[in-house]
């Protein structure tokens, strides 16, 4: 997949998400599925057959638990395998709502995913989407505010980005931080519930990268699927 080829593939997902809702799989078996047949199509050439790429997509396809250090049965959204040894892991995450309740979370589930895995000798790749603006929503199910990803939120992606791979087992061997931009999260839905946010949705999906920008280091890749994809392959290759 090309870049625009993977914006249409999250923006499938992000509607599927306002068919569904937050808690359904349906939009990560859409998103999932592409990457594993991307990965299929790059490591798979020539007929040479000694790859499997394993992960959840719309044709029944299912996570599978690989052994890690600490986990020894932790599911992992896509795991490449040479020769019955796994010789890399690939995680997700799209953040569609309510950023900074979860944020700390998010980052240091990814360091523990990651560790898990490389204290196994096992590459980890992490995949972290969000839009630039999103909305928040109280208990009652209504928007009480749009949070706006700012460079102090990114602040641990980019001590992240810098720091050494080989020495930090916590550290994913890549990141893609993916930052999306929609001109329909803004101040005007604040009190809008879930349904009515959703509906804003039914027939405009006018979903685009960020053209933010941020200062990272080698080890995140910002808005450039294709660049990501490509050292993953290249890291899986040369084991």
């Amino acid at each position: 997949m090309n870049n625009n080829e993977f914006l249409k593939i999250l923006i499938k997902g992000f509607k599927k998400y306002t068919e569904t809702g937050s808690n359904s799989t349906e939009k990560l078996k859409i998103i999932h599925g592409a990457i594993k047949i991307d990965l299929q199509d790059l490591l798979i050439t020539n007929n040479d057959l000694q790859y499997g790429v394993i992960g959840m997509d719309t044709n029944g396809g299912k996570e599978l638990k690989v052994a890690g250090r600490y986990i020894t049965d932790k599911s992992v959204d896509i795991a490449v395998i040479e020769r019955n040894k796994y010789v890399g892991v690939l995680e997700f995450k799209f953040v569609m709502q309510n950023y900074s309740q979860n944020s700390n979370n998010y980052f240091e589930n990814m360091l523990g995913q990651t560790a898990n895995m490389k204290t196994c000798n096992i590459p980890c790749f992490q995949i972290f989407v969000s839009f630039e603006n999103l909305p928040y929503f109280k208990d009652d199910g209504k928007i009480s505010k749009i949070e706006t990803l700012s460079e102090h939120n990114l602040e641990k992606y980019i001590m992240l980005s810098k720091d050494n791979e080989e020495l930090y087992f916590h550290s994913p061997n890549k990141t893609l931080l993916i930052i999306l931009k929609n001109d329909k999260i803004r101040s005007s839905i604040v009190g809008k519930t879930k349904k009515e946010y959703f509906d804003l949705f039914k027939s405009d999906f006018n979903i685009m990268y960020s053209d933010k920008r941020f200062n990272f280091g080698n080890l995140v890749i910002y808005n450039d699927y294709e660049k990501f994809i490509k050292k993953v392959v290249h890291k899986i290759k040369s084991i």
